[in-house]
C-alpha cells in the first residue's frame, strides 16, 4: 500500500446481502435484474452483485429501503377499507347503476 494511502473499506457480509435482499422484496423488486438495477443505480457505479457493496454501502442502502418500506406499509395501513358500522364494508358507487335505479329503468 503506497504511503499514506488509507486501506479500503471491507466488502459487505453475507447476512447484509441477504437483509439488502429482503430489503427490496420487501418493496417489490423480486427479480435479480430489478435488484441489480436498483442498487446500480443508488451506488452510482456498475456492479456485478450486492457482494460488490462496501459495508458501508450496504448499510446505507438497506436502512433506506427499510424505512422506504416502513412508510409504504403505514400509507397501506391507512388506506385500509373503512367498515360500517354493522361491520359490513360499504359497496362501490356506479354513477349509471344509482341513475336508473333513481329513474325506475333498472
Amino acid at each position: 500500500m503506497p504511503a499514506g494511502a488509507e486501506p479500503a473499506e471491507p466488502l459487505c457480509s453475507r447476512k447484509q446481502q441477504t437483509d439488502l435482499g429482503n430489503a427490496l422484496k420487501a418493496l417489490g423488486y423480486t427479480t435479480k435484474d430489478d435488484m441489480l438495477g436498483v442498487v446500480t443505480a443508488w451506488v452510482g457505479r456498475e456492479i456485478n452483485g450486492s457482494k460488490d457493496l462496501t459495508v458501508s454501502e450496504a448499510k446505507q442502502l438497506t436502512d433506506e429501503l427499510v424505512a422506504a418500506a416502513q412508510q409504504q406499509a403505514d400509507v397501506d395501513t391507512q388506506q385500509e377499507d373503512v367498515v360500517d358500522d354493522d361491520g359490513v364494508l360499504p359497496k362501490p358507487v356506479d354513477a349509471d347503476t344509482d341513475a336508473a335505479c333513481l329513474a325506475g329503468t333498472n
